[in-house]
């Protein structure tokens, strides 16, 4: 009954530090335990983890020990021995695993490691529990190979759960990091794609004003402050990724606005946005390129008057955007959309609606339209 007892007393002591020693240092501090004054709160978390499991820990054994034993001398020396002992080969355990430093490639040299440690610190245990029982118990203690087998497992059990959660937070903080990168891209390749377009257009508009000047002042300076709308867009969301549909139809109305000045009577707008998909976020960016392209190619396909129309809708979780201007699609207007523009609309639609997108241009009449779905919420942000 004695051994069955020391036996039984290491397995409630055991998965305590099973549990604590699974926040290594690189877990996130928020998500840890709360964080209390002084010299506690300078603590990496693992330490936190472990000094606050065993504390919780320990008057609970104590507790188990005095009913089983009904002895407080007895239940006193085995706390303040096996526990303190289970924390240190915890703690010896991890900073055998830091120190040889084991990769999630290395499987044969994990087992190794582990299967090593994991014995070692079994023998420990069993031997001190061997001795502590041998002073305490005038009786034989039976089943020796039993409960150093029991040791070695939860060792082993231990090292595994405690090598498994350290490369999970490895791998959450690698797709922080790939995120992080991501978004760094995105900004950087929309910074690109507003290079690339803004100074042809910025070019025009400018001359265009110039010619009103003498002309039509009061053009020139309706103009002049159309420019000054649209270019203080781009710089106010020069670092977003995402904005809401409003937003980006006040910029491209300004730009419209412009263009409608540059070709006179020539060139007439419509935009149509339904009253429930203004708040919703989309791409930054998103649906200039398509109407810029639009006037672009509707200029140069046909003759005035031109006419071009947006329109915004959402159909549940789908948002649909429909960009169409008179004029003839090019045949070869697939390899043509490989330009700045569109080629660069269809990388960032991949990145935010991977699988949930859908893009097409196609002659309707005497219209060339452009259609866009979005299913569900942006991602990837």
């Amino acid at each position: 009954m004695p051994e069955f007892c020391e036996f039984g007393l290491l397995v409630s002591t055991m998965p305590i530090p099973l549990t604590t020693i699974a926040v290594d240092q690189g877990l996130p501090r928020d998500g840890a335990e709360p964080e209390t004054v002084g010299f506690f709160r300078q603590l990496p978390t693992f330490w936190k983890c472990q000094l606050l499991g065993w504390s919780v820990f320990v008057p609970y054994a104590f507790l188990m020990r005095v009913a089983f034993w009904q002895d407080y001398k007895v239940a006193v020396i085995l706390t303040l021995c096996l526990d303190p002992l289970a924390f240190i080969l915890s703690t010896g355990l991890r900073w055998l695993y830091l120190k040889i430093g084991l990769k999630r490639s290395e499987i044969r040299k994990t087992i190794l490691v582990v299967t090593t440690g994991s014995f070692l610190a079994a023998m420990v245990e069993f031997m001190v529990s061997e001795a502590l029982f041998s002073a305490l118990s005038n009786r034989g203690a039976s089943g020796a190979s039993v409960r150093f087998a029991f040791f070695w497992m939860v060792f082993s059990s231990w090292s595994l759960g405690y090598l498994w959660l350290k490369t999970e937070i490895a791998a959450r903080r690698e797709q922080k990091r790939h995120r992080d990168l991501l978004n760094e891209a995105q900004r950087a390749e929309l910074s690109m794609l507003r290079i690339q377009l803004n100074p042809h257009f910025l070019f025009n508009s400018l001359n265009n004003i110039a010619e009103e000047i003498a002309d039509d002042p009061e053009s020139a300076t309706g103009m002049t402050r159309q420019l000054g709308k649209y270019l203080r867009y781009t710089l106010e969301h020069q670092d977003d990724l995402v904005v809401t549909v409003s937003e980006e139809i006040e910029a491209v109305r300004n730009y419209l606005a412009i263009e409608e000045k540059r070709f006179t009577n020539r060139l007439s707008t419509e935009i149509r946005v339904g009253p429930e998909s203004g708040d919703i976020s989309i791409p930054c960016f998103l649906i200039q390129p398509l109407v810029e392209n639009a006037v672009k190619h509707g200029v140069m396909s046909c003759s005035p008057p031109w006419k071009l129309s947006v329109e915004v809708a959402s159909d549940g979780p789908i948002l649909k955007l429909r960009v169409s201007n008179t004029g003839v699609l090019l045949k070869d207007w697939q390899t043509r959309r490989r330009g700045t523009g569109i080629a660069n609309l269809m990388k960032r639609l991949s990145l935010h609606y991977p699988g949930r997108h859908e893009f097409r241009i196609f002659q309707d009449g005497d219209k060339v339209v452009a259609e866009l779905e979005l299913d569900g919420p942006i991602s990837g942000v």
